[in-house]
């Protein structure tokens, strides 16, 4: 694919050549008295030689009868005695011996991708327009621009080796974290097994709170592990598939609900009189709004004050259908200095989505927003 920038030289290519071919026939013209054209000409005839593209014409017969200074260069043609035919510069797109100037009525204007063969028979990639202008006197000059894209292939070609290479380090990471998560889990689910069985037949208190810290901290660990996993699927590569549009009552009812009474079940007020729903569809990943609302619910065990209510509230714009969540921030901790994986987790799940999550902290809380395209 060739940029705008060149995009641009094709078309002052053409203009260049229109004045070329007025010089080449420029002896007529003097020959009738017109000796100021011919300056004019001079002066267009540099600016077509100096040309960053390459300029072909050729007659009815294709017969080559101009090549400018970088189509010389670049196809190392000498105009001289020995005659070029168009079809030796481009042979695997003009046929031998056909009628020229009804093939350029046919494509003209059209941008082709193709190979032009240098006189030594190698080959480089090009873009380039047929054109054409029509005199009385002399009937159809053919021309062709055209550019040496030969770069542009090469960079993609790079491009195409750096996404493979990068596609196969992701899918190494992924593994490795897929590994790594499962061997750290098998220790820790053994730990907290063994413990909760000696908190069951402990009866001194200071030996209950110290197996009771063990198990918080097992806890803690697991909620770690499996961020690392979130964040690690959210930031695949892989394509991600979405379930069928859902009314988004069906689909975050049960979830708001859900979040509502493990909250208030650990003694946290919530505040759910912004909830309410409206007859729209959304498409999301379900496992993926699982772990979402899951890792929002963690974050407030761990970072808010449950002496301040939750704020559950829903919005709609013609676009978008978006849940918002705000809890009183305590003040010796907050999510806005931790590392903020399970956030971070959050935020790349709803890309994968197609939606987008924000979040913000106004008057004592934190708020955050996830937001759902209507579909």
């Amino acid at each position: 694919m060739i940029n705008k920038n060149k995009y641009c030289i094709l078309n002052l290519v053409f203009l260049c050549l229109c004045l070329e071919i007025y010089f080449t026939f420029g002896e007529k013209y003097e020959a009738l008295g017109k000796d100021s054209a011919m300056g004019d000409a001079m002066a267009m005839r540099s600016l077509l030689e100096n040309n960053l593209g390459m300029i072909i014409a050729f007659d009815g017969q294709g017969t080559v009868t101009f090549l400018n200074g970088i189509a010389r260069e670049e196809l190392d043609y000498r105009q001289g005695k020995k005659k070029i035919s168009v079809e030796d510069i481009f042979p695997t797109l003009i046929r031998e011996n056909c009628n020229y100037d009804e093939y350029v009525n046919s494509v003209q204007g059209q941008l082709i991708k193709t190979v032009a063969y240098r006189k030594n028979n190698t080959c480089f990639p090009v873009m380039i327009r047929f054109s054409k202008l029509f005199f009385e006197d002399v009937g159809q000059i053919n021309a062709v621009a055209g550019l040496n894209i030969q770069d542009e292939e090469d960079a993609i070609r790079e491009l195409k080796k750096v996404e493979q290479e990068m596609e196969q380090n992701l899918k190494a990471r992924d593994s490795f974290v897929a590994n790594i998560t499962h061997e750290l889990r098998t220790p820790v689910n053994g730990i907290k097994g063994h413990v909760k069985n000696l908190l069951d037949l402990e009866t001194e208190p200071s030996k209950k709170s110290t197996l009771g810290i063990i198990i918080q901290c097992c806890n803690n660990m697991e909620k770690i592990i499996n961020n690392l996993l979130d964040f690690s699927i959210a930031g695949s590569q892989r394509p991600v598939e979405l379930d069928a549009s859902m009314d988004v009552e069906y689909i975050f009812g049960d979830y708001l609900s859900d979040v509502c009474a493990q909250l208030m079940k650990s003694n946290y007020e919530v505040d759910a009189e912004g909830i309410s729903f409206k007859q729209v569809k959304v498409a999301v990943n379900m496992a993926f709004l699982t772990r979402i609302f899951s890792n929002l619910t963690d974050n407030i065990y761990k970072y808010a004050d449950n002496k301040k209510p939750v704020v559950m509230k829903t919005a709609f714009t013609k676009k978008t259908f978006s849940v918002e969540i705000g809890n009183g921030v305590c003040d010796n901790k907050t999510l806005l200095k931790s590392a903020g994986i399970g956030l971070k987790s959050v935020d790349a799940m709803m890309q994968r989505m197609n939606g987008s999550m924000s979040f913000k902290r106004e008057r004592g809380k934190f708020w955050v927003k996830l937001e759902f395209p209507i579909v």
